[in-house]
């Protein structure tokens, strides 16, 4: 998407990063570690605006909250080799268009915080209830978030080769973004990554993923949606 300094300034202003927003109540079965490691199904796994080597910080993760009219961010979080997954819910039906600091009450930091942000992801979502009705996908961070992303990170789990594709509805185009192996052991939860571009993006856009099927002598083309949004400028 196009964004001025004057929206980036803008969201800044909205950032709450001083006043973590605490989860609603949830049931001691939130999160979970594995000892032995499960076999995972999701194909959309994670969803963030910035990815890296250094070790997170369980205790908080950030979000760039767009213009909603929901009370509900559903987030779900996936280590890559398949031994901590965690699903929560925060109330965020007064929040404003910005970024967000969210608290996270992990029982496992000593285990969470060995990871990197390239190992454990966050996939966020908006809706109406916590486990089903979603609006639409937001980008989460475990790293506070001080500018506009370049590039939004999508981290799937499919053994078929995929690729993001971008469709704007209003000028009819589409651009593909070929997604990539994860070249690493313990791939369970997630096995690929696929970089967008943010400036491809606007409020005329689609994504979904795309995935080449042979079945006997015909090719056939899965389709995932993916319904995401991000701050713009029609966000005051």
């Amino acid at each position: 998407m196009k964004f001025n300094l004057a929206v980036f300034l803008f969201l800044s202003y909205l950032t709450c990063f001083s006043q973590e927003i605490l989860p609603i109540s949830t049931d001691n079965d939130w999160e979970v570690w594995y000892d032995k490691v499960p076999v995972s199904g999701e194909i959309r796994v994670g969803i963030m605006n910035s990815i890296g080597d250094a070790n997170i910080n369980p205790s908080f993760f950030y979000v760039m909250i767009p213009n909603h009219s929901n009370n509900i961010l559903q987030c779900e979080i996936s280590s890559r080799d398949g031994r901590y997954e965690a699903s929560i819910s925060y109330n965020i039906e007064n929040l404003k268009p910005g970024n967000y600091k969210f608290s996270l009450p992990t029982q496992h930091k000593n285990e969470l915080k060995k990871y990197t942000s390239k190992d454990i992801t966050i996939l966020t979502s908006i809706g109406e209830t916590s486990s089903e009705n979603t609006a639409f996908y937001v980008s989460a961070s475990w790293d506070p978030i001080v500018k506009y992303p370049e590039i939004i990170y999508i981290y799937i789990n499919s053994e078929r080769k995929s690729t993001i594709v971008i469709q704007n509805l209003k000028s009819g185009t589409s651009q593909g973004y070929p997604c990539e192996k994860i070249q690493a052991t313990s791939s369970i939860a997630y096995n690929s990554l696929c970089k967008i571009p943010t400036k491809n993006l606007d409020l005329n856009s689609t994504l979904f993923i795309k995935q080449r099927v042979r079945k006997m002598n015909k090719i056939t083309y899965n389709r995932y949606p993916i319904t995401f949004k991000l701050p713009s400028n029609g966000d005051d």
